[in-house]
């Protein structure tokens, strides 16, 4: 196997070994501890990402109601900060208890040897959406609890593809189709909305591409990466021709505010979670939502439509000072009653499946859609290296839709950092 990428994981685990502190002595020899049903008790500091901080609020008032000799402080950062200040925190030992961490960023943080396997108690994984699960895991052990999962759904402005004549896409032709018809308007230059750029995360976009051509990043094991292939060059042909055929703009995704530019009229189709739904019904109300806003599952390749599938998780610092507490926290996050009411408020799928029988949840289109595309996805590689290996997948793809490079020479460069790298595990 290669040598891992994160030479920093060499540092951390000589640091954690050092300090020693942390760990329950009733942990497993795998470093498992358990949980009990006792009130939770102590300071819990967690660290949450992207606003998320606001939509726990509810549910952290909730529990220290439940539990009132435990009170929780809560600090929210920049979703794209989360791995460097929590790597950075492991280091000086001022790690919280609790840190809310993206799907991409488990496999890197795990590498680290800073966090500690998913406590006995807090819930079955077989009642988790299964690909995102099974993303938490290493060597057999859990290291991350989902909370909620997202999936891309196609997004596209109704009243414009009716004045156009067009109809949602339900292929790649049918969505440069639907593109052209837009542009013939004459009031939107570039019609979709596409991530651009090593700064952007265009494997997110770019990695369904390659699986609706019937291709994959790694091999069957997991152990390597196989990025070099003609399914690959076929993705990037296509992601290319988005940009050079005018469909979509050279500047990205124009600082990654999708409401905004759809409403405006500077886009007419994106491809986003369903999280953007109760953002756009209080800009604008239910009835214009209605009327303007229109989501299908993604347009399919050759070998189907698998779209994006990302997740947030609830993860606990191997040396945390209120595992227990933290741990007790999650747990009452994924009951079914906690998981109904995050989406009532969110609209945020559910990572707990039987959360999906909900009513609100079933009876609303949008949310129909989203289930259907679950029946279709892919994750991003669920290893250490992927992250740092994203970034050499967005400039080489920059390139090709930049006309400085080919797909077949962007899918080689993309190998060889790939094969530098390894997995880093």
């Amino acid at each position: 196997m290669k040598r891992s990428a994160l030479p920093l994981a060499l540092v951390l685990v000589a640091v954690l070994a050092l300090a020693g502190c942390g760990r329950s002595e009733s942990a497993d020899p795998d470093g498992r501890i358990t949980i009990d049903d006792s009130p939770a008790t102590g300071e819990i500091s967690v660290w949450t990402a992207g606003g998320n901080g606001a939509k726990l609020a509810p549910f952290i008032e909730q529990f220290e109601a439940d539990n009132p000799d435990a009170s929780i402080e809560v600090t929210d950062v920049p979703w794209n900060e989360v791995a460097t200040k929590i790597r950075s925190a492991l280091a000086a030992g001022t790690e919280p208890d609790l840190v809310l961490v993206g799907l991409p960023d488990v496999a890197m943080l795990i590498a680290t040897d800073g966090f500690q396997p998913v406590a006995h108690g807090v819930v079955e994984p077989g009642d988790l959406v299964a690909e995102v699960q099974q993303a938490t895991e290493h060597d057999g052990l859990s290291y991350a609890v989902p909370w909620f999962v997202e999936t891309r759904l196609f997004c596209y402005r109704k009243d414009f593809a009716e004045m156009a004549g067009a109809t949602a896409p339900t292929t790649w032709d049918e969505l440069l189709a639907f593109s052209d018809a837009l542009r013939a308007l004459g009031t939107i230059e570039n019609p979709l909305l596409v991530p651009l750029g090593p700064e952007e995360r265009v494997g997110e976009f770019l990695i369904p591409l390659l699986a609706q051509a019937g291709g994959s990043a790694m091999n069957d094991d997991g152990t390597a990466f196989t990025l070099d292939t003609p399914e690959m060059v076929t993705a990037l042909e296509f992601y290319g021709e988005l940009f050079s055929a005018g469909h979509a703009s050279l500047s990205g995704t124009l600082g990654g505010n999708p409401i905004g530019d759809a409403l405006a009229g500077r886009v007419a189709a994106f491809y986003v979670g369903t999280w953007i739904i109760p953002a756009i019904v209080a800009q604008v109300g239910a009835a214009m939502a209605e009327a303007a806003v229109g989501c299908v599952v993604v347009p399919a390749g050759s070998a189907g439509n698998p779209s994006h599938l990302g997740a947030a998780t609830w993860a606990v610092p191997r040396d945390a000072e209120n595992a227990e507490g933290a741990w007790k926290l999650v747990r009452s996050l994924v009951t079914l009653e906690a998981q109904q009411a995050f989406f009532d408020a969110t609209h945020e799928l559910p990572a707990l499946t039987a959360a999906w029988e909900h009513p609100p949840l079933q009876d609303d289109p949008w949310i129909a859609t989203a289930l259907t595309q679950l029946d279709s996805v892919v994750i991003d590689p669920p290893v250490p290296s992927w992250n740092e290996l994203e970034k050499t997948i967005g400039a080489e793809a920059e390139k090709v839709a930049r006309g400085t490079s080919t797909p077949e020479e962007a899918a080689a460069a993309m190998q060889r950092k790939a094969d530098e790298l390894g997995v880093g595990w």
